[in-house]
This record gives C-alpha cells, sequence and structure tokens, in this order.
C-alpha cells in the first residue's frame, strides 16, 4: 500500500523484507545484546537473525598472539596444589630468638590476650604472628602461658622489668 512503511515481515519461517503490513510491531528497541522480539499478526516472534553474535576470527587472533605466550608445564607431577595455595595473606613462620620469647611472656603478663598491644612493642611482627605464638606457646608450655595470665604485672613493676618508658605504650 502506498505511504505505509517498508516494514520486514515473516512468512514461512523466513524474514521478508520487501512486503509491508499493517500488523507488524517492534516490541522492544533494537540493541545488539540478547534477541531481538517482534509482533507480528498478534503473535511473539523472535527474530532469528539477533540470535546469532558476529565472533572475530579466534583462530587468527591465537596465530598473531602465539609468539607472545609463554609455555607452561602444568603436567601433573610438577606442582603440589591444596586449598592452602590459594591463600591470600599468607604469614611466614618466624623464629623467636630467646630474648624476644621472654618478651613476650613479659608483655603477656602485663597486656593479657591483647595482641594488638603487644604487636606494636614488636615492629617487625604483625597481630596475626603474636596470635599464632600464643597459641603454638599454648600447646607446648601451658603452665607458662597460665602463669603469665594469672600473675599480672602493675604498671611500676612492668616498668621496672620491662624497661622501657611509657612513652612507647599507646594505652
Amino acid at each position: 500500500t502506498p505511504g505505509s512503511p517498508n516494514i520486514p515481515t515473516r512468512t514461512s519461517g523466513a524474514l521478508n523484507p520487501t512486503q509491508p503490513t499493517q500488523s507488524t510491531q517492534s516490541a522492544a528497541p533494537t540493541s545488539s545484546q540478547g534477541p531481538r522480539i517482534q509482533i507480528i499478526d498478534g503473535k511473539i516472534v523472535i527474530d532469528d537473525s539477533s540470535l546469532f553474535i558476529d565472533a572475530p576470527n579466534t583462530q587468527a587472533i591465537e596465530e598473531t598472539h602465539r609468539d607472545d605466550m609463554e609455555v607452561v608445564d602444568e603436567s601433573a607431577g610438577t606442582q603440589h596444589i591444596t586449598s592452602a595455595s590459594f591463600r591470600v595473606n599468607k604469614i611466614r613462620r618466624t623464629v623467636w630468638s630467646p630474648e624476644a620469647n621472654e618478651r613476650f611472656y613479659k608483655y603477656l603478663q602485663y597486656f593479657g590476650v591483647d595482641f594488638e598491644i603487644i604487636s606494636h612493642l614488636f615492629p617487625e611482627l604483625q597481630r596475626r604472628h603474636i596470635k599464632l605464638k600464643f597459641n603454638a606457646e599454648e600447646r607446648l608450655n601451658p603452665a607458662k602461658i597460665t602463669h603469665a595470665l594469672k600473675n599480672r604485672l602493675t604498671i611500676r613493676t612492668f616498668r621496672i622489668i620491662a624497661n622501657i618508658t611509657m612513652a612507647c605504650i599507646a594505652l
């Protein structure tokens, strides 16, 4: 019909762009993602051409980048992987000297189990290091840990024994 828009219609499963009809409407705006839906003669029809996308030639891309890639041997016996392999915050085991061990017990006697404050008195260690040390000592020397926690020090005794000033301690 003259004056009507040239709207594609569907005849026998194929898209026919030359025959206009009055009942053809687009139900959704055209976009590059997802299938397009059309209403043809009162029925909802999915546009078959919108079900496929133009993918780049992956073989050509692989050939151009093949020289830049590094060969990695991932055979079964080369690497031992456990759930611990995927940990983000790995804490390295620290070796405690006898003097650091004694300082740990003195600080434990004064501060109790406040590992954050104790970690500030060991600048090279994190709170987690102090907590791991406490757990290890609790297994190895439970009597010494119990003694340190039950026989707490006063501030005067602590200053004399630890030989530090109160400026170091952030309370």
